[in-house]
């Protein structure tokens, strides 16, 4: 579930990413149109005026966009951390139990309690055993 959170916040920002780029491209070619484009000395005023108010307004519009997207991933970060530190808990209960399960079979007390031919047995001596070699049971 916790890596389901961190999948969903990371398509959500890599998304911010992507409005984040494109806007500033567009912003960028809208300030070379404000720069770089000047109208023909011919056209009627209320032209240019509408021209500098569709530049203008455009700016201001990608300005905003450019924001909000910063901000936004800003808040999916704390949203995440958010999610991941109070209200998905840890597996701290699952992992207590496996530990709990695991010392039944690896602590001392459970090697103490096996017996001496287990405990004081040599190493590869069942190999003998099973391939019916001359200290298996069937040879004698």
């Amino acid at each position: 579930f916790r890596e389901d959170i961190r999948d969903l916040v990371t398509v959500a920002v890599n998304r911010y990413a992507n409005i984040v780029l494109l806007a500033t491209l567009m912003l960028g070619m809208v300030a070379q149109c404000y720069i770089g484009g000047p109208l023909p000395d011919e056209a009627a005023q209320f032209v240019r005026n509408a021209y500098f108010l569709c530049l203008g307004s455009a700016m201001l519009y990608l300005l905003l966009c450019i924001a909000c997207a910063i901000g936004s991933r800003a808040l999916a970060g704390l949203c995440q951390l958010d999610l991941l530190m109070k209200f998905v808990r840890l597996p701290t209960q699952e992992l207590e139990e496996e530990l709990d399960e695991a010392a039944a079979h690896e602590s001392a007390s459970a090697f103490e309690r096996q017996g001496l031919w287990t405990i004081f047995r040599i190493p590869g001596f069942n190999r003998f055993e099973t391939f019916g070699g001359p200290f298996s049971s069937e040879s004698s």
